[in-house]
């Protein structure tokens, strides 16, 4: 530990590039449904409201606004209000999409949310329900449903609110200058009559993000005690250590590019690393926009990697320190529409000293909706693996390769996961009701 707090901790630059807008979806109308399935009912007339968002308190939602019809499925709605949230440097900020559909199809908007990192999961969903009200009363002007709606102040929390997104703060207006710490630590144990385990984790964070930098740097430490004691009388104690410090900085070189230099020093039993010290520049080039990251990226990076590592044992090609160069290229894409979402990544990497020593990593995820009510959701990535300088050059006992101990040579690695959902029934999903949904009580399967 006391190796690694002396290395020198490398700060990183990066550049980035933003992107175009996309495309609008072409929703298929609910009267070309009809000859599948019969037209919702109408229910006193009031907006129906598709709700796609994985965060969202959709309890909560149900409650405060009640002069719509929130609906179970896409197609069964005038109104798809896709919501996404991304990192603000001191918050999230939350894009909410407003889509039309049926006889609103072509009118589309996006009002933004700016939630602090301060605020309580209250606050905040307060906050993103008035965005919503608001985005919703467009839909109702010129409409029946306009008369019947009454307008009051919302009942929110004590204390300070957040500010419109035209009043954003500027660092000249902050007495933290944008900057954000974050520290925390954990124990945990757990045992019986013949194990026990018991794991430390501990991490510090500092971060400050403006449209033209991006600075963060953090510490963490993870240490894991476990004990076993075999049929036979004999024990095992295994103990694994990861610690590091990393640090990052990134400078916006306009709306598709950017760049980076980043630094790390760890130590990790695992890897059989002693002290690992890196630093690697980089720069980035994305090809839509930045400011619809929300929605669609497609980023394209290199980056060049310096290392200085010391091993705690021997490896498999007879190294104890050794300096390395390595080179890395990344392209990720991904995409977040009305019918579902998907990512799609590819990494390249080699060390410049010997190209034979490389990983390839190829993986995706996909969320789509097929068709009213049924959705798929798979993801899964393979890897081939050629750089596993860190082996150590004698054999595992079978304690560290049971405990996962440490890394396994290995030519490939893959995961894969596929799922199917259907759903059917009432369209209509305003009611909310509570009982019996929390707590421990009642019968349990014993183990």
């Amino acid at each position: 530990m006391r190796s690694l707090l002396s290395g020198a901790l490398l700060v990183c630059l990066t550049f980035a590039l933003p992107a175009p807008s996309m495309a609008q979806e072409q929703a298929p109308s609910l009267a070309q449904e009809q000859a599948q399935d019969p037209a919702p009912e109408q229910a006193n007339g009031a907006l129906r409201v598709f709700l796609d968002c994985d965060r969202c308190d959709f309890d909560f939602l149900r409650r405060e606004i009640t002069w719509v019809n929130w609906v179970r499925n896409r197609e069964d709605s005038q109104v798809h209000l896709l919501i996404t949230n991304r990192s603000a440097g001191s918050g999230t900020e939350h894009d909410l999409n407003f889509i039309g559909r049926d006889e609103f199809e072509g009118t589309e908007f996006t009002h933004l949310y700016f939630a602090s990192r301060t605020n309580t999961d209250d606050e905040t969903r307060v906050g993103y329900a008035q965005v919503i009200r608001i985005g919703l009363l467009q839909f109702t002007v010129g409409t029946a449903q306009m008369g019947q709606i009454e307008i009051g102040e919302p009942q929110r929390p004590s204390g300070p609110q957040e500010a419109p997104a035209g009043f954003v703060a500027q660092p000249a207006d902050d007495a933290w200058n944008f900057w954000v710490f974050r520290a925390s630590a954990s124990f945990r144990g757990s045992g019986e009559d013949r194990r026990n385990d018991k794991t430390v984790n501990g991490s510090f964070s500092a971060s400050r993000t403006t449209e033209q930098w991006k600075i963060q740097t953090g510490m963490n430490l993870r240490y894991r005690d476990q004990f076993f004691e075999y049929s036979d009388g004999t024990t095992t104690t295994d103990i694994t250590e990861d610690y590091g410090i990393t640090g990052q900085v990134v400078k916006s070189l306009g709306p598709h590019w950017g760049a980076s230099i980043k630094g790390s020093g760890i130590h990790s039993t695992y890897l059989n690393q002693d002290l690992r010290v890196s630093a690697a520049p980089g720069v980035e080039f994305n090809i839509y926009p930045y400011s619809e990251s929300s929605r669609r990226q497609w980023i394209l990076r290199y980056e060049i990697g310096f290392s200085q590592v010391k091993y705690e044992e021997i490896t498999l090609y007879d190294k104890l320190e050794e300096f390395l160069i390595d080179q890395t290229f990344i392209t990720n894409w991904t995409l977040e529409q009305p019918w579902g979402e998907s990512e799609v990544a590819v990494e390249v990497a080699n060390y410049l000293d010997d190209f034979s020593k490389y990983h390839v990593i190829v993986s995706g995820d996909l969320e789509f909706r097929i068709t009213r009510g049924l959705s798929i959701d798979t993801n899964g990535s393979i890897s081939q693996v050629r750089d596993q300088l860190y082996i150590p050059a004698r054999d595992l006992t079978d304690e560290e390769v049971l405990l996962r101990r440490r890394a396994l040579e290995t030519n490939y690695r893959w995961s894969f996961s596929f799922g199917i959902t259907y759903q059917f029934g009432s369209i209509y999903n305003n009611v909310v009701n509570p009982r019996f949904g929390g707590g421990r009580g009642g019968y349990r399967m014993r183990y």
